[in-house]
């Protein structure tokens, strides 16, 4: 949530000094997924470490919910009911989960950073690439789409919106529903983004649910 809210306002400041208010929240949003990539390499790697009883089991218990809500996700016969009460308590172990890591596990900087031009980054772009980001929130979600020529923003529905649209889109029990409910999908992530977008390469950094759609379809 606090990293939500910094977006939120890197995007409704005033450029300032010459900076995209877009690209200051993409930035952000780069950040963000930076500090999380490290702290759970730095985790990954001290399973030794894990002496505190509380977060190993934590770690289990979030594992073995993730599991469950996979099966369920590809299980037809699932309740959608259950389905987002496990989702439910998915985001509560991982809240319980960072707490206790900030209080007893040390995070990580990073002093890789991308740089403050945008002017720069897209210099060392390939011309034929064109870059799909994304920040997944809980009260709205953004999309980036950064080219050597220019860079576009757009709001995204929220992370409940976003969950229930992809299981929607998953869905085996109805074909013919589930092609309607793949457009809609994919109206709702791609929009207006990708118009006027020539290169032949994209490269896609997605976040949270958006893990799991198949882009190149």
């Amino acid at each position: 949530t606090p990293f939500e809210a910094r977006i939120a306002v890197d995007l409704a400041s005033p450029p300032g000094e010459g900076i995209d208010p877009a690209w200051k929240a993409f930035k952000t949003a780069d950040e963000i997924r930076a500090r999380s990539l490290i702290d759970q390499i730095a985790h990954s790697g001290n399973n030794q470490r894990a002496a505190d009883t509380e977060i190993a089991r934590l770690r289990d218990a979030l594992t073995a919910q993730q599991l469950r809500l996979e099966a369920r996700v590809q299980n037809p016969q699932s309740d959608p009911e259950q389905t987002r009460e496990l989702r439910r308590e998915i985001a509560e172990l991982r809240a319980r989960l960072d707490e206790h890591r900030v209080r007893e596990e040390p995070v990580l900087a990073s002093t890789a950073q991308l740089s403050a031009s945008l002017a720069e980054v897209q210099k060392k772009l390939p011309g034929d690439t064109v870059v799909l980001a994304y920040f997944v929130g809980d009260a709205a979600s953004h999309g980036w789409v950064l080219t050597r020529k220019k860079l576009r923003h757009a709001t995204l529905p929220d992370r409940r919106r976003l969950e229930q649209a992809i299981d929607a889109s998953l869905d085996p029990q109805a074909a013919s529903a589930t092609r309607e409910a793949r457009r809609q999908l994919a109206q709702m992530v791609l929009g207006k983004l990708l118009e006027g977008v020539h290169e032949q390469r994209l490269l896609v950094i997605a976040d949270g649910p958006l893990n799991g759609i198949p882009f190149a379809a």
